[in-house]
């Protein structure tokens, strides 16, 4: 779980802190050699897919096929739904939520 939590949280970082411009393939590859070298330091088996959204041949993939356990993929589509809720003024970010466990999973 921790994993893949690892995961997520580098591909949503990957997103929003590489800047990919016009003509950035080779920032692109730079960052992507960064990135394989920081995640070679650590433990733990990691996963990585970034493409740009308006140039699709500006990408970089790394363990493209492994296999993960995808309880924790449900975080990414919880939270685009809460920031669309709070930027409907449904809520506000700083807001306290109650959250209850109520589902349990078949795998744990």
């Amino acid at each position: 779980m921790k994993k893949l939590s690892a995961v997520l949280c580098l591909t949503l970082f990957s997103i929003f802190l590489i800047p990919v411009q016009a003509s950035a393939q080779g920032g692109l590859e730079e960052r992507t050699i960064e990135i394989a070298n920081y995640l070679h330091k650590k433990e733990g088996t990691f996963s990585v897919w970034f493409q740009h959204l308006q140039k699709e041949e500006l990408f970089f993939a790394m363990n493209p096929d492994k296999v993960f356990h995808a309880a924790s993929t449900m975080k990414t589509p919880v939270m685009v739904e809460l920031f669309r809720r709070a930027s409907l003024g449904e809520f506000n970010l700083t807001d306290s939520i109650k959250v209850e466990n109520r589902f349990t999973s078949i795998v744990d």
